[in-house]
């Protein structure tokens, strides 16, 4: 009796369909992180000291090229993207291709936080000598007692989550001499805050 091929599970397509997501935004947004040295480069990345290329930043600029570049898979699961930066913002030096992968992956994490739709929030402001980043959805929102391992790598809380994401974007803004943090309500969602300093890394 000839061996059929059983259909791949539920979990595994939406694992696929993640992956397909993050890989077509990284190539539209020209991030140099092909498919099949993402995951590999994500490991890497953790375990050595990042390479940067620092360079000055329109961030206004980018928040609306980043949310220009996933309207239409944000569309596609009803949800808006608001991009709120002033246009007088200081520009920072940074990394540029860099900062795109950690706003990447929490604008597709706050795609996916909002299965029935809702707001994603893209800003920006400045305060002294450091540039504000929150990034914010109105999905279900995370419980308190997983806040605290939110950024380990390999935890998720997603079934279709590698858990490196968040662990890759905190290494990325602490080699940009900053900080990541989030605050979430059960029901009300996450809001991400980013701080770099606008002078960029101390080299």
């Amino acid at each position: 009796e000839d061996y059929k091929i059983p259909p791949p599970s539920r979990d595994w397509r939406r694992r696929l369909a993640f992956w397909y997501l993050h890989c077509k935004l990284a190539i539209k947004a020209r991030v140099p992180t092909p498919f099949w040295s993402f995951l590999k480069g994500m490991k890497l990345s953790l375990a050595r000291p990042l390479k940067l290329k620092p360079e000055e930043l329109r961030i206004d600029k980018l928040l609306e090229e980043l949310a220009l570049l996933a309207g239409s898979d944000a569309g596609a699961a009803n949800v808006q993207i608001k991009v709120d930066a002033p246009s007088d913002l200081s520009s920072v030096r940074a990394d540029r291709n860099y900062l795109k992968q950690v706003l990447l992956n929490l604008i597709l994490n706050g795609i996916q936080a909002m299965p029935g739709g809702g707001t994603l929030t893209l800003a920006a402001r400045t305060s002294r000598a450091d540039l504000l980043l929150p990034v914010a959805d109105t999905g279900a929102g995370i419980e308190p007692r997983l806040l605290g391992r939110i950024f380990e790598p390999y935890f998720t809380t997603k079934s279709n989550g590698s858990g490196l994401g968040l662990a890759i974007a905190r290494r990325i803004v602490e080699a940009h001499g900053g900080q990541i943090n989030i605050a979430s309500e059960v029901g009300q969602g996450s809001r991400f805050h980013i701080s770099v300093p606008l002078a960029g890394p101390e080299s």
